[in-house]
């Protein structure tokens, strides 16, 4: 008789599973909201409903990251995220346009903190895993913003990868180095968390104002997707191998380009510049958050939508001085943290310096 081999868990497995469901669940949440939203709400109503969906969808994380916390079971998070994500699809716009909202938005927040909690939980503080997982959800949004009716094919999709069996199950909890920091540096830790927190916001704020590719349908749509997907997965990939000092040279070069160049190629290259520094600000998050990966997660997600609210409301002809200062403000936000967890590092040399060890998790 032939042994049976034991099947051994897959991190790569599960980040790819994961990562692939970011880009059905954003493409179904897309195709909802400018499909069904936009053919049965009155004209009046739909502002409102864009600004309740992503309220839950973004603002919403900051609660399920702090619920994903305190779950065993994180698939089946993401599997329930999934059948929201889906329910909302597939709820008759004629009975509610309103709850189809509030049930995509649920799913859509569900899902990020489920499955970006259980990227951090087996990868600890690595950026590229996290940069590989956020990465995938501006395809899905280019397909679901211009293909709406793309959502029948992507529901069947979603609804496939969800149930699959948990590729992460049986492997162990990963916990990020920076498990605790000194006590004469714990007083800083608040004000430094929330200098992430503004650098992120800056980050959303930034990029809304920054020159966008022009896009004229699926094909250029997908260009435009392509350029921010590369840079936040690059960016993951230089954090790691680089440091923060190339990753932050991004900025100003975002900058430059944004204000003193013209046309696509350079509208393409800030967006990739830009949202290199997104998995460095999520790890940076996690560092200062080591207990509450779920919840660092979430909260950087919710400051994505203030920036974005703030970007609306400069007029369309803001001045290279604003738009400068708001890339070197984010600069300074993203460098001063990293240089707090550095010195964290170095001077945490006692017993609770537990870097890289790992435990064993329940099943998720």
């Amino acid at each position: 008789m032939l042994p049976v081999k034991k099947h051994v868990p897959s991190r790569a497995g599960m980040l790819l599973n994961y990562s692939a469901l970011h880009l059905l669940t954003d493409g179904v949440c897309a195709s909802v909201m400018l499909g069904s939203v936009l053919m049965h709400a009155d004209a009046e109503k739909i502002a409102g409903l864009f600004l309740l969906y992503n309220l839950i969808a973004f603002c919403g994380q900051a609660l399920t990251g702090a619920l994903c916390d305190r779950l065993g079971s994180l698939h089946a998070a993401v599997r329930l995220s999934a059948l929201l994500t889906a329910c909302g699809f597939l709820f008759p716009a004629t009975l509610s346009v309103t709850t189809k909202v509030i049930l995509c938005g649920a799913g859509n927040a569900l899902f990020h903190t489920s499955a970006g909690t259980a990227v951090i939980r087996r990868y600890g503080d690595r950026a590229y895993p996290l940069g590989l997982f956020v990465a995938p959800g501006a395809l899905g949004i280019a397909v679901g913003y211009y293909m709406p009716v793309a959502g029948y094919i992507l529901i069947p999709l979603m609804l496939l990868f969800a149930a699959a069996p948990d590729l992460g199950n049986g492997l162990l909890t990963v916990k990020c180095s920076e498990k605790s920091v000194s006590e004469n540096l714990y007083a800083a830790a608040a004000p430094v968390t929330l200098a992430v927190l503004a650098a992120v916001a800056s980050r959303s704020f930034v990029g809304s104002l920054a020159p966008s590719y022009p896009v004229h349908g699926v094909k250029t749509a997908l260009i435009a997707a392509f350029a921010v997907c590369a840079g936040k997965m690059l960016g993951g990939i230089l954090y790691d191998k680089a440091g923060i000092i190339v990753c932050a040279a991004a900025i100003p070069a975002a900058a430059a380009l944004s204000m003193l160049l013209k046309g696509s190629f350079a509208a393409l290259a800030a967006a990739l510049l830009i949202n290199l520094t997104m998995p460095v600000t999520l790890v940076q998050l996690c560092r200062l958050m080591p207990n509450s990966p779920g919840f660092a997660f979430g909260v950087a997600a919710a400051m994505l939508y203030p920036g974005i609210l703030l970007a609306g409301t400069v007029t369309p002809d803001i001045s290279s001085a604003a738009l400068a200062a708001g890339f070197a403000l984010f600069f300074f936000f993203i460098v001063s943290a990293e240089i707090f967890l550095r010195t964290a590092r170095h001077a945490k040399k006692d017993k609770q310096n537990g870097g890289g060890k790992t435990a064993p998790e329940t099943a998720d």
